[in-house]
């Protein structure tokens, strides 16, 4: 694969040779001859595949892909059963522990700050420990067998990661802060005295459990059942309403995520989930900001995701 394109300007000639990025499209180049800012053409997914020399490195990796195996149907994305369920019972017991248990939990404790991509805690952790985020943005999921990294959740302030401590001895899932990140550290034993002296919320708990897990299946029917774009659509309307900032009639993620983060999200290989975002780009339902940050038409991603 070659990572390095040689980008001609349209306006002026001017050529000079750039290093592609291997995780994401490039939107926006600033000439350094005429100082003209370059756009894709229509069609195109960046400004490498419009005035490059050589195409980015997603669409190298799409067309050797296609090469090999003759069609995209072929290409399976690897999710193992263990995380599926993984999955299905983190979405149930965060839930389970925000709202009212936070707030009895935040009193008289001092938080940790965890700088970005900074590992929160790891896969075979033994320290049964929750962490209850202040503020910030931190992804949670698991490696495969076959070596792949999943995302199955994206959490934020006000949220709690590392609920599979209640269920088991040692970590089978991971977290890591995608922006710097406050939280604090609570023993999961301590957790338990204070759900025990609030024998009240008890019923709240159970009500939320259930609730929580069936929202969690559906998310296991999405992986199981719908192709990349349905589940690559749903995971944007998940973005936006966790992380979204209305602007008019479109909605900014606030957090940047690589269009790899966005395939471990869809349990999708990345080249796949690359042309998909092309596909979205060119209908009008995605666009990027200035900072490469997700702009979304979500209205019209919803009526699409039915």
């Amino acid at each position: 694969m070659t990572l390095q394109s040689v980008i001609t300007c349209p306006h002026c000639a001017t050529e000079k040779p750039e290093s592609m990025p291997t995780d994401t499209c490039q939107f926006f180049y600033i000439c350094t001859g005429c100082g003209a800012t370059l756009r894709p053409k229509a069609g195109d997914c960046c400004v490498f595949c419009s005035y490059g020399s050589v195409p980015c490195p997603p669409i190298q990796a799409e067309r050797l892909l296609r090469a090999a195996h003759g069609n995209e149907t072929g290409l399976i994305a690897e999710i193992d059963d263990l995380i599926d369920r993984q999955a299905a019972v983190s979405a149930a017991l965060a839930s389970v522990f925000r709202g009212k248990l936070c707030d009895l939990i935040r009193p008289n404790r001092k938080t940790t700050t965890f700088n970005k991509h900074q590992v929160i805690y790891d896969m075979g952790d033994e320290e049964r420990t929750l962490f209850f985020l202040q503020n910030g943005v931190v992804k949670v999921g698991a490696i495969s067998a076959s070596g792949r990294e999943v995302i199955y959740d994206v959490r934020k302030g006000g949220d709690v990661v590392g609920e599979l401590s209640a269920s088991e001895q040692v970590r089978s899932d991971r977290a890591v802060a995608l922006e710097q990140t406050d939280a604090l550290a609570v023993p999961f034993q301590e957790v338990m005295e204070l759900l025990l002296k609030k024998p009240d919320l008890i019923t709240v708990l159970v009500d939320v459990l259930c609730r929580a897990l069936k929202e969690a299946y559906a998310q296991v029917n999405t992986l199981a059942i719908d192709d990349t774009v349905h589940r690559l659509i749903k995971v944007l309307i998940g973005l936006a309403s966790k992380l979204g900032r209305r602007s008019g009639p479109l909605v900014e993620i606030s957090t940047y995520f690589t269009q790899e983060e966005i395939a471990q999200m869809a349990a999708a290989r990345r080249e796949r989930i690359s042309t998909a975002l092309n596909s979205l780009r060119r209908q009008g339902l995605v666009q990027y900001s200035m900072r490469g940050h997700l702009v979304l038409n979500v209205s019209a991603l919803e009526s699409r995701s039915g």
